[in-house]
Formats: C-alpha cells, structure tokens, sequence
C-alpha cells in the first residue's frame, strides 16, 4: 500500500498510485494515476503549515505506515512552533454502479507554548473541463469563474477522459475556501485551522480527495459528503 523510500512515500494500489515528498507536505499528492491513467493534476491535497508559504522544508521527525495509513510528525521551526503530525489513508468505496478510490487527510497541531496561532490550509491545482462547488447549506453551483464560494465545503471536477475528481472538507473544518479559474489551471484552497491553539491543547482537521475512473454525479458525491460529515474523528492517528 504505502512505501517510504529517503524522504519520498509511494502509493501503490490496484487502482490508484501517487507520492508525496515528506519533506514538503505543501506539495501533496502528485504523480496521481488512476486505473493507470496519469491525471491533469499539478498538486492534490497540499497541506500550508505557515503563513506565509514557505519553500523550505519541514522539520520532520518520523514517519511510518500502518496498513492503509501513512503517518508523518514534524517538529516545530522558524516558520512555525506548532508541531504537526499528518496521516494520509487509502480509501475505498462501492455503490451499485461506481467504485472510488481516494485518500483522506487528518491534520493534527498542537504546541509546547502558552500560545500560538494555528493555520492550516489544502491547495489544489488541476486541469479540467467542468468543475461545481457544494455549500455548506447543501446546494451544487457550476463555478466555472470566480464567484463567491466561501461557504464551499466541496468542490467536484470532471475531466476530458472522463474521470472525476471530488474533494471534501469536513463541515466543522471549512472555515474558508478560495477558487481561482483564471490561469490555464483552476486552483482552489482550503481553510481548514485558523485560530490559537494553547499547550496542551490538540486541534485536528480532515480533508478528503476523491478519484473515479467515470463521471461522478452530484448524488453520489452528495453521499460521500454526507458520509464523512456524520464519521467521528479519530482520537488518535
């Protein structure tokens, strides 16, 4: 499932392969290929730990794989004096007529501190032809310009050849979306954690990405999005 080679972690599926640098988790997913078809995708699920970007890499301490999961803790540094653990997990799921493949994030921050600001974002670039957001209060709009989305909670794009693309921000941890169609490629980013966070105290985030070999419908992501709006969040990862 998940291999760690140096610094670099390998997703190797029947359906779906990608890696991720852990040494820049704001890079995400990348190399993504579905049922050996390579994807329009620049990044996937980039997690932002400062503000602003930086390009230097993160202090990371460990990292392992657990079954499905990938886990990766990072220590705190310049930019930042949160520590972080990510743990990315390979999912599946099969209704009566589409199988998807997808990988969900859970983001944990926590500091040594009195007090420290805690952000967190996810980035994504794509090409695709079709893209609609959902809302928080449960409707779908196309969003093929830069309209007001910042109540999007999801975000669905389907491609030329075909495949969809679905991601999804938990409902408690959307506190922001921003979406820019006016390049050759459509980028969007998530606000997942923004607030202070005290020593002792934990804050967890998830965001999940969705991949389909055929056009996914607004029912069937309405079900994943309902799904991961009633899971409990781990205690742990």
């Amino acid at each position: 499932m998940w291999t760690i080679q140096s610094t670099t972690a390998h997703l190797q599926s029947a359906n779906l392969t990608a890696k991720i640098d852990l040494a820049f988790p704001n890079r995400g997913l990348s190399d993504v290929n579905l049922n050996s078809i390579n994807l329009p995708l620049e990044h996937t699920l980039a997690m932002q730990l400062s503000k602003p970007p930086t390009n230097e890499p993160e202090k990371q301490l460990t990292a392992y794989t657990r079954e499905s999961d990938l886990i990766a803790t990072y220590g705190k540094q310049a930019n930042q004096a949160n520590h972080a653990e990510f743990m990315w997990r390979y999912m599946t799921s099969t209704n009566e007529t589409q199988s998807r493949v997808g990988v969900e994030v859970v983001a944990t921050l926590q500091t040594d501190e009195l007090y420290q600001p805690a952000i967190l974002t996810s980035q994504t670039a794509l090409t695709s032809g079709n893209i609609s957001t959902y809302s928080s209060d449960g409707t779908w709009v196309d969003s093929e310009t830069n309209a007001s989305t910042a109540n999007a909670i999801a975000i669905l794009c389907h491609f030329s050849n075909g495949a969809s693309y679905l991601e999804i921000a938990h409902p408690m941890d959307a506190h922001g979306f921003r979406l820019d169609c006016s390049g050759e490629s459509i980028r969007w980013e998530f606000l997942l954690l923004d607030q202070e966070i005290e020593k002792g105290v934990i804050r967890r985030a998830r965001i999940q990405g969705w991949w389909c070999s055929e056009p996914l419908t607004r029912d069937a992501a309405s079900e994943l999005i309902t799904i991961l709006a009633n899971s409990p969040l781990p205690l742990t990862t």
